[in-house]
């Protein structure tokens, strides 16, 4: 698979939005604050890369490993304007990016998944067959957006998907680099970065070309995407009682000494993952029972979709 680009970040014209400085509450530059229409040549040029992307396993690994590589080199870029614009120490900056070349490696050796054959001497067959979805869509919040984004992007490159992924507009520039530096090392579209407020994030989770949606963020964020992916997905077997009595369980047990980690939850179309008798947080925050005072810090995770 040919490359084509170098990691200089592309310039889009249109609408733009301003990103802040934490430190100092002032606009120091701008992103594309993307169209919702623009999606669907988005999608179509991901559904195209997919045929080729799909085909070679061994391709993969190499460009993974070459887009591992391309990032390592660019931390000296990446890591400054991603404490400009997060606000995190320089040192936890160039530890996040350690840590996004590490998970692409990892992901790298896993894009063929090796089957081990079982029998138990009865006369049956099953088989487990690993096929890629197409292209797929991740939105990502500000808390440590490089690190989040590679979790999204890392094994659904190796297994064969394309990617579209948003970004909080919090925190729209270092993943927009991040993703031309890896770009630069895999063929055309098989990952593009779409910034924007909304409804981007919502009409690419509701997209019909989009065949998944991963999220990390807040409820108001998962209840978004459940809604735009409900003409899309199945009924689901999840044990939502079980796994509400889990959450509710750890998040109180850590009782918000973790607010520097970003948490996960599960949701579907239709479904809460917090009972109803559970303090409901206000959109934007994060689900504990105990926190740090809203107007002392940004919202813990992206804005809705």
């Amino acid at each position: 698979m040919a490359t084509h680009r170098s990691h200089q970040v592309p310039v889009l014209v249109g609408k733009r939005f301003a990103v802040v400085d934490p430190a100092t509450g002032e606009p120091f530059d701008e992103a594309p604050d993307q169209h919702p229409d623009e999606l669907d040549a988005v999608v179509g040029r991901a559904h195209a890369a997919w045929h080729t992307w799909r085909a070679d396993p061994g391709a993969r690994t190499t460009a993974l490993l070459g887009a591992a590589d391309a990032v390592e080199v660019a931390g000296a870029d990446l890591a400054p304007l991603l404490t400009r614009e997060q606000g995190k120490p320089l040192a936890e900056s160039y530890q996040e990016i350690a840590r996004t070349a590490a998970r692409l490696r990892y992901f790298a050796e896993l894009t063929a998944p090796q089957s081990q054959p079982i029998t138990d001497g009865r006369p049956v067959r099953g088989e487990v067959r690993w096929r890629p979805l197409g292209p797929v869509a991740a939105i990502i919040p500000w808390n440590f957006p490089l690190q989040l984004a590679s979790a999204k992007f890392a094994p659904a490159l190796a297994a064969g998907n394309t990617m579209v992924l948003k970004p909080s507009p919090f925190t729209p520039l270092a993943t927009r680099l991040l993703g031309s530096v890896v770009a630069a090392a895999l063929p055309d579209d098989v990952l593009t970065i779409v910034t924007g407020h909304e409804p981007l994030g919502a009409r690419l989770a509701s997209h019909p070309g989009i065949r998944h949606v991963t999220f990390t963020g807040s409820i108001t964020t998962g209840q978004a995407v459940a809604r735009g992916r409900r003409p899309h997905s199945p009924a689901s077997p999840w044990n939502w009682a079980a796994t509400t009595r889990r959450s509710c369980w750890r998040t109180w047990k850590w009782s918000g000494s973790r607010t520097g980690c970003s948490g996960r939850r599960s949701a579907t179309a239709g479904r809460s993952a917090w009972p109803s008798n559970a303090s409901t947080p206000r959109p934007g925050s994060t689900p504990t029972w105990s926190r740090p005072s809203p107007s002392a810090r940004r919202p813990s995770s992206s804005e809705p979709a």
